[in-house]
């Protein structure tokens, strides 16, 4: 391998891994003030329901992703 190739391969790795980086730091800070709102990113069990309709099938995905009050709670149930 040419030396020039082997740079280029780090240098694509390192700014990769920067990159992943900082998108998992945006999303550690944002996550809790988008909670305030409503919108988060993390998804919780998904639930599939299929509608069959005259002339077409419907798909529905419905997240069911529970607050951190009721998983603590589950989590007491559980002991």
């Amino acid at each position: 391998m040419d030396p020039i190739t082997i740079i280029a391969i780090v240098a694509g790795l390192l700014i990769a891994g920067f990159l992943i980086f900082i998108e998992n730091t945006f999303e550690k800070i944002l996550n809790p003030i988008l909670g305030l709102i409503g919108l988060n990113a993390s998804t919780g069990p998904l639930v599939c329901h299929r509608k069959q309709k005259e002339t077409h099938i419907e798909i529905v995905i419905d997240n069911q992703r529970s607050r951190k009050e009721d998983i603590s709670r589950s989590i007491l149930e559980r002991r």
